[in-house]
């Protein structure tokens, strides 16, 4: 009961945080969608790749702090979480500068993914603006996780509870009081993205937090990064596979007409939403057992991974519960259309059948990043998504004429066999090894 408390007590704010987080991103279509139709669907093609590009980027290589800071504070080594986020900072700023010249000069990629020129410049204008707040929003999410490593959950939600409703009145007063037009909903999150890092920053320096940090140290920036780097690529890969194969359900579902693609985008943004529930409590956990690992706490760290692996099996059984109860009001929110109502009734109920086991997925991946085994994970997801899922939802859809129903199925399957085999390895851990990988660190060398 003491675990499940304090992963509850930890878990809940990071929600919070990730719901407000998600809803930031995608407020700005709200406003946008008053513009124009041709608008709305610029903003929705550079948030479509604005996610493959810098989102997952940035969500990918930040992950890889949890297999370090957590230990780091669990060990009593104060300066060591600190060294932690300056090398992770080095290794974003290499795996972002591609991602720069992706996204600036997006027309081209976007002109061989759908036919419009128009709007693929149109939304190379809108990444193109994003561009200047990534720097802010490399920021915020280091600064969490910094502050996640040292028990302090609540700072990042503070944060977003201020700037995500704050974004949306932005947005519609430089849309159209202000008259920029469609051009200053990018404007608004390139400024809401250095407004978190600023209100984060302020935070950990008047408030809590900067016990952690011992100042900028230039052999930590430039020496033994092959870890962080080694790491961080294996969690970009199981970040970038799961949004690439979002995105290529997305491309297939435009094949079967308008109202599959509808039910479709309907069920991507429900999941995407639904989605921010696991991760927050993946986080909070690999956190959580990455400070246990730290400390040497062997017992404790295999009761609480134990403890997790049930919490989120059976969460994910409430929330199946709880959405399909929902069903209705929830489709309502996004159409009024009958035809595509009927159909959402029949796909949504798969992606919600989905959650029993997903929630488990995602918090089994945030158990491997907490014993620094996410490259096993990242190898998972890559067979998984792109050896059975994507294949075999193309089977069903096309080669079966299910249609959506068909790459949602896929979808389910090749989840529920990637939690096998994540369940499979986390039982078989060897925690005598674990520990030794965290004990053997070369805290030294960052000196």
């Amino acid at each position: 009961m003491t675990e499940l408390v304090v992963i509850t007590r930890t878990g809940l704010p990071l929600i919070v945080a990730f719901f407000l987080q998600y809803f930031l991103s995608v407020s700005p279509m709200l406003v946008i969608s008053r513009v124009s139709n041709l608008a709305l669907g610029a903003s929705s093609l550079a948030t479509m790749y604005m996610n493959v590009t810098y989102m997952g980027v940035i969500q990918g290589c930040v992950t890889a702090i949890d297999s370090f800071a957590p230990q780091a504070y669990g060990a009593g080594n104060l300066a060591l979480v600190g060294e932690s986020v300056q090398k992770n900072l080095m290794v974003n700023l290499v795996m972002l500068i591609p991602m720069i010249i992706l996204c600036w000069n997006s027309e081209f990629v976007l002109n061989a993914l759908q036919p419009d020129p128009e709007l693929s410049k149109l939304a190379q204008d809108y990444l193109r603006v994003v561009t200047f707040g990534m720097p802010g929003l490399l920021g915020f999410e280091l600064g969490k996780r910094f502050l996640q490593a040292q028990k302090i959950f609540h700072a990042s939600t503070y944060v977003l509870l201020v700037v995500s409703p704050l974004s949306l009145i932005l947005t519609y007063l430089f849309v159209f009081p202000l008259g920029f037009g469609y051009i200053g909903a990018p404007i608004v999150i390139s400024l809401s993205y250095w407004l978190m890092a600023l209100l984060l920053l302020g935070y950990i320096r008047f408030v809590d937090g900067s016990q952690c940090w011992a100042g900028w140290n230039r052999r930590t920036l430039f020496t033994n990064l092959y870890e962080q780097f080694y790491l961080a690529i294996f969690s970009l890969v199981a970040v970038e596979a799961e949004y690439f194969a979002f995105e290529v359900m997305s491309l297939a579902a435009s094949y079967f007409g308008e109202i599959e693609l509808a039910v479709q985008s309907i069920c991507s943004a429900t999941g995407s939403l639904i989605f921010q529930v696991p991760f927050a409590l993946a986080c909070a956990v690999s956190t959580h057992i990455g400070q246990l690992i730290g400390a040497g706490n062997k017992e404790n760290a295999i009761k609480s991974t134990y403890i997790c692996m049930k919490g989120a099996t059976i969460l994910g059984f409430i929330s199946f519960a709880v959405l399909m109860i929902l069903i209705v009001p929830i489709t309502r929110v996004f159409t009024d259309d009958k035809e595509v109502a009927h159909l959402c009734y029949q796909v949504l109920p798969i992606l919600f059948f989905t959650q029993c086991y997903d929630t488990l997925n995602v918090t089994s991946a945030g158990l491997l990043r907490s014993q620094r085994r996410q490259d096993i994970g990242s190898m998972m997801n890559l067979f998984s998504y792109y050896v059975i899922g994507l294949p075999l939802a193309y089977l069903l859809a096309f080669q079966l004429d299910l249609q959506v129903k068909g790459l949602w199925i896929g979808l389910t399957i090749c989840v529920f066999l990637l939690t096998v085999a994540e369940v499979i390895v986390l039982l078989k851990t060897n925690w005598d090894k674990v520990l030794k990988n965290a004990e053997d660190d070369p805290v030294e060398e960052f000196y």
